[in-house]
């Protein structure tokens, strides 16, 4: 059994300190602060809120198509968004797909002043709904997201 001594605390201080000074850090990247704070507490408190909600998912536009900013999928986060994700942001109009297991439903996500920010998507189990109530839940759930969402840039934030 190791012991630590005054010695390797004070070399792991050493090699650590420059490190966190620098804004770096060795613990496993799925281990730091999300990228976007703010989407990423908005994605988990709607999924705590709706317990039929399976995934949720916030969009952004960019010139290369669509990324991921935030989802209770941390794997998601960074990809490109689906084709069904895209069409709210081409139409104005919310996608809604049936699954084997769900509902999936991607709708523009606004911010509390009603402008346009990205996309949200949301997925929920199949028990209990028809498309019209997923619709109606998203609807209220991206409501919810809006009302804390002071601006486009403040959900971007780093």
């Amino acid at each position: 059994m190791l012991r630590p001594t005054c010695r390797s605390f004070h070399t792991a201080a050493a090699v650590l300190a420059p490190l966190a000074l620098a804004g770096l850090s060795l613990l496993p990247l799925n281990a730091q602060a999300p990228a976007h704070p703010l989407a990423q507490k908005l994605v988990a408190s709607a999924q705590a809120q709706h317990p039929d909600v399976t995934e949720v998912g916030i969009l952004f536009p960019t010139s290369n198509g669509c990324t991921s900013i935030a989802s209770t999928d941390k794997g998601d986060v960074g990809g490109k968004c689906e084709s069904e994700d895209l069409q709210p942001l081409k139409t104005g109009k919310p996608s809604v797909a049936k699954e084997a297991d769900g509902y999936d439903v991607s709708l523009l996500l606004h911010d509390a002043q009603g402008r346009r920010v990205g996309v949200v998507g949301i997925e929920m189990k199949l028990a209990g709904h028809t498309q019209a109530s997923a619709l109606r839940e998203a609807g209220q759930i991206e409501h919810a997201m809006a009302a804390q969402i002071p601006s486009k840039s403040s959900l971007a934030a780093h």
